[in-house]
């Protein structure tokens, strides 16, 4: 996990973690910069909760993280409201919705 977290931050900013509908983005998360803290295999991310306001309408259904210079780190991320990658209160999202994220990690198994 500690390539991972790396490779977020390697952009020398705050990455990003997005919610997708399909190809389309309807939400980006500024993440902590640096990114969080690993702890054997898992990273978990500082600087929460993470609040944005979604971008537009729709059901989400994956996300991906990448650094801030726009490269994808990790993608694929399963979004539901529980056992998934991303866990979210509903994946309805409405544009100009307050997103609020109140905790994350990643585990590598």
């Amino acid at each position: 996990m500690n390539a991972v977290k790396s490779a977020i931050d390697a952009g020398g900013a705050a990455g990003t973690l997005e919610i997708l509908a399909g190809t389309t983005v309807l939400a980006v998360e500024t993440l902590a910069y640096p990114c969080g803290t690993v702890s054997g295999p898992t990273l978990t991310f500082g600087s929460t909760p993470l609040t944005t306001t979604v971008s537009a309408s729709g059901t989400a259904t994956t996300g991906r993280i990448k650094d801030s210079a726009g490269n994808v780190v990790v993608d694929g991320l399963t979004v539901g409201t529980s056992s998934a990658n991303i866990n979210l209160a509903s994946v309805s999202l409405v544009q100009n919705q307050v997103l609020t994220i109140n905790s994350a990690t990643i585990t590598h198994s």
